[in-house]
């Protein structure tokens, strides 16, 4: 594991170490991140900072322990009304909430949601040596292959090129215009196509 997986160990963290997490900084390698002037934090720590600190106050968000300090007193009509500032450094927030938050914030962070590492290198879209003709082929071949009905009264090739029609934005066989990219559907469907006799298709008895 690298440095910033083993955080994934612990069950809760601060606020400030959450913050630099979520944006994808090893908090070990961020310790001053609260002294440093705004513009020389991490890209999208204050942000997430405060989105955290906005919805533990507006209890949207669960906080573990909550450290509050006086910021100051505003006079609302008759009454006083006393204004508290979360104290980022030590309120703490539970791994499985901040999850929670995250999933409801639609916020993919590769470290609290890691990855499945039972996915090929071949088929992972993050991997420097990605083929998307490769991956679609392979998911061409899978999806027909499992599925008779995708080939009654038609070709393996067809069904195939069917497929791959349907696919092709997630494999990248769009062309800058909007319109298939032909040729290279063509390409993977004879890739994955195990039907090479050719001839008049089959109908399944």
């Amino acid at each position: 594991m690298e440095g910033m997986d083993y955080w994934r160990l612990c069950e809760e963290y601060t606020l400030v170490q959450a913050a630099l997490l979520i944006v994808g900084v090893d908090p070990d390698e961020a310790e001053d991140v609260m002294s440093r002037e705004g513009n020389k934090r991490p890209k999208g720590f204050n942000a997430v900072l405060t989105a955290l600190i906005e919805d533990i106050c507006k209890k949207r968000l669960s906080a573990g322990i909550i450290i509050l300090k006086l910021k100051e007193i505003v006079d609302v009509g008759e009454h006083q009304k006393i204004i508290r500032e979360v104290d980022p450094q030590k309120t703490v927030v539970l791994a499985n909430d901040l999850k929670e938050w995250l999933m409801k914030r639609k916020i993919n962070s590769d470290l609290f949601f890691p990855r499945s590492t039972d996915q090929p290198d071949f088929l992972n879209e993050s991997h420097p040596h990605y083929s998307p003709k490769l991956a679609a082929a392979i998911g061409a071949w899978h999806a027909v292959e499992a599925d008779p009905s995708m080939r009654e009264g038609r070709s393996v090739k067809k069904a195939l090129t069917d497929w791959l029609e349907k696919n092709a934005q997630k494999y990248q066989l769009i062309k800058e215009d909007g319109e298939f990219n032909a040729s290279g559907i063509e390409e993977v469907a004879k890739i994955a196509n195990w039907e090479q006799k050719g001839g008049a298709p089959k109908t399944p008895s």
